[in-house]
């Protein structure tokens, strides 16, 4: 079995640091600014793979492909928010519907979503 490698052994630590004899996980400024990275990437909605592959990247010699892999991110933002605005359109027509509509005829949303 191989060796792992010191970004691969890196990443186990941050994500199971040790625990000292008390229990409570005392982290010093350069692992709270870690952390802080790995939670603002997150936030950005990279998933904890991708903010390992960026770790590894934080050579400012990498920053080509950090800019590729935030830029793979940005387009699939895009391609949600660009779903989502269709979903909204279609989703106000049929309420918008819903609220003309009187009597014996069938329901635009149960109707529309029927066919």
């Amino acid at each position: 079995m191989s060796k792992p490698s010191a970004s691969t052994s890196a990443w186990v630590w941050w994500r199971n640091p040790p625990r000292p004899a008390g229990g409570v996980r005392r982290y010093g400024g350069e692992s709270v600014a870690r952390l802080r990275f790995i939670k603002r990437a997150q936030q950005l909605g990279f998933s904890l793979a991708e903010v390992q592959r960026l770790l590894a990247l934080e050579n400012p010699q990498n920053c080509g492909a950090a800019r590729s892999l935030a830029a793979e991110k940005l387009a699939l933002v895009e391609a949600r928010i660009a779903d989502l605005e269709r979903m909204r359109g279609v989703l106000k027509e049929l309420v918008s519907r819903c609220g003309v509509r009187r009597g014996k005829v069938a329901c635009p949303i149960i109707a529309t979503l029927t066919e």
